[in-house]
């Protein structure tokens, strides 16, 4: 049986590592399965992980200019990002202060002001009320009391992330250490812009966690990508490193470039695409980075483009993956050729993964009293969880959906 033993990386970090020999670290128990099905305790997950936690939203050259905006299409809130005369990025609530009707509706523009398309109010780029139709209505009215719902919003290198708690540590501080040791990946870089190379979307049948799931760890490679990912990479070992607040890495490493046999390989056309920044060291040529950003976020870096997946929860049995790709900017006219390939082969590998999903959710659902064994490889797994149980307080979730030992794998994490 494979199973994961405790290392020390080239950083120096302690790690989780499958490599087929003795156990180091503590078996994991079975967590419910009623955690994908309870209502309640995906209502919580809203209120104290999605509201409380920092959102990857975006990127910064999606903002070309002074008023450029773009609105999020998150489930839960309505959100507008937009750039002011300072360059400086803000988010708001997309809903005016006088009777919640949407300011901007279309999904990306450019404005001088931001004016609600209910009655007119008018507000400045940095949500400051500005004006209202029909002023002799509100004479007493408090300008300044009634500014647009102001959301955190910091930058990680040329990334933008969201948050609804204004308490919240900064994003750096709630990155750490994930941040400083990809720090140079994200970094934008003026001679080698980076520039959205696609966006893709799919409507998911199953609880979030479930597909969050599906990105962090590489156990089902093997299997379900057995005509695809499994060749070119070795999926059957890896290198995983946990972080505080439950975000981690998992590594898993190239097979001989000369034995990729799949189109769809972005290792394939590598070398046909200019090399994103950042990626200089010789690891990014023997291994894969994917980074889990807690609660709904994993950054891949590779030389050839930077990915970024999200999962969005709708409901208790249904959420949404969205994949958005990065490349080097190319300039005017079409997207290599390359990226065609490329964009193709995340495609079949996202409908891979999907093709499980909503049967795992309605099996789930037959059997909900039984519990779900996680394995060594699935360490990441069981950390996201726990998370979760942290931020909602073990004390709010019923005894039958809790996890067994949210402290279990503490002794893992890397500060």
């Amino acid at each position: 049986m494979r199973t994961a033993t405790s290392k020390i990386d080239r950083h120096g970090a302690e790690s989780l590592r499958d490599e087929g020999s003795e156990l180091r670290f503590p078996p994991l128990p079975e967590i419910p399965r009623a955690r994908y099905l309870d209502a309640s305790l995906f209502d919580a997950e809203i209120d104290k992980v999605f509201r409380r936690s920092w959102l990857a939203v975006g990127h910064v050259s999606e903002y070309k200019s002074e008023g450029s905006y773009r609105l999020l299409d998150i489930p839960f809130a309505p959100v507008v990002v937009v750039k002011g005369k300072d360059g400086k990025l803000r988010a708001f609530l997309n809903t005016c202060r006088h009777r919640a009707a949407t300011v901007l509706k279309e999904k990306e523009g450019c404005v001088k002001t931001l004016s609600c398309q209910y009655h007119g109010w008018t507000y400045d780029l940095a949500g400051k009320l500005i004006g209202v139709t029909s002023p002799e209505s509100f004479a007493d009215l408090d300008f300044e009391a009634h500014s647009l719902v102001s959301l955190r919003c910091e930058l990680w290198g040329g990334f933008v992330f969201i948050n609804f708690d204004p308490e919240a540590l900064p994003l750096l501080d709630w990155l750490a250490p994930l941040a400083d040791r990809y720090a140079s990946m994200v970094v934008p870089d003026p001679d080698k812009p980076l520039r959205i190379a696609a966006k893709m979307s799919w409507e998911v049948n199953c609880n979030w966690k479930a597909m969050a799931e599906n990105f962090a760890e590489s156990y089902h490679v093997e299997y379900i990508h057995s005509e695809t990912v499994t060749k070119m990479v070795d999926a059957s070992r890896g290198d995983y490193h946990l972080y505080p607040g439950a975000h981690g890495t998992f590594v898993n490493y190239y097979i001989p470039k000369d034995e990729i046999a799949w189109e769809g390989s972005t290792a394939t056309v590598a070398d046909r695409l200019p090399e994103m920044p950042g990626m200089t060291d010789p690891k990014f040529d023997a291994a894969a980075y994917s980074n889990l950003c807690f609660p709904n976020s994993f950054f891949n870096f590779l030389k050839s483009g930077h990915n970024l997946i999200q999962i969005w929860p709708h409901d208790v049995d249904h959420c949404r993956l969205d994949l958005t790709l990065f490349g080097v900017d190319w300039g005017d006219g079409p997207r290599p050729a390359e990226w065609e390939a490329i964009c193709a082969g995340y495609e079949v590998v996202e409908l891979e993964d999907i093709s499980c999903m909503s049967s795992i959710q309605q099996s789930l659902r037959a059997d909900p009293d039984r519990g779900v064994p996680f394995g060594a490889r699935e360490a990441l797994l069981y950390q996201m969880h726990a998370e979760i149980d942290r931020l909602v307080g073990s004390k709010n979730i019923a005894s039958r959906l809790r996890v067994p030992d949210i402290d279990l794998l503490n002794k893992f994490i890397v500060d």
